[in-house]
């Protein structure tokens, strides 16, 4: 088997924890890194949110040199800066995290009826289409 780990900061792993019914003493392993918690948890330990990768995404995420590690961080501390209500098959948003420095945008739809989450595709925006802070496409 395998654990499950993360690497969150304090508050989001408090709330995360909190909201699965789990404390600290749950984890496994709290590590420190930087600003950040790594928390190991024992594989029989489930999160009401599983994250899949669309196939498009894992495909793209190779080409563009971005890792599995970078996305989780993404959606760990990034900021929603779109949603997309109307998608289809589910409702998606648009992520915005920064991982060493570099800006990485995360497509992520959530299926409300079973809370799975799929990444639908990731890329790093490009400052002549976005503005300085990545946040609002240029028109």
């Amino acid at each position: 088997g395998s654990d499950l780990w993360g690497l969150f900061t304090i508050d989001f792993l408090q709330e995360t924890l909190s909201d699965s019914g789990l404390t600290f003493r749950d984890c496994k392993k709290l590590l420190f890194y930087k600003k950040y918690l790594v928390a190991v948890f024992p594989e029989e330990i489930k999160f009401d949110k599983q994250f899949k990768y669309a196939d498009h995404a894992i495909f793209l995420m190779d080409a563009r040199n971005i890792s599995v590690d970078e996305v989780e961080i993404v959606l760990s501390i990034g900021e929603k800066i779109a949603d997309y209500p109307t998608d289809k098959p589910y409702p998606s948003c648009l992520i915005l995290g920064f991982v060493q420095a570099r800006p990485i945008h995360v497509v992520v739809a959530q299926n409300k009826v079973n809370n799975d989450c799929m990444i639908i595709t990731t890329y790093e925006p490009n400052a002549k289409l976005w503005s300085l802070d990545f946040k609002t496409k240029i028109k």
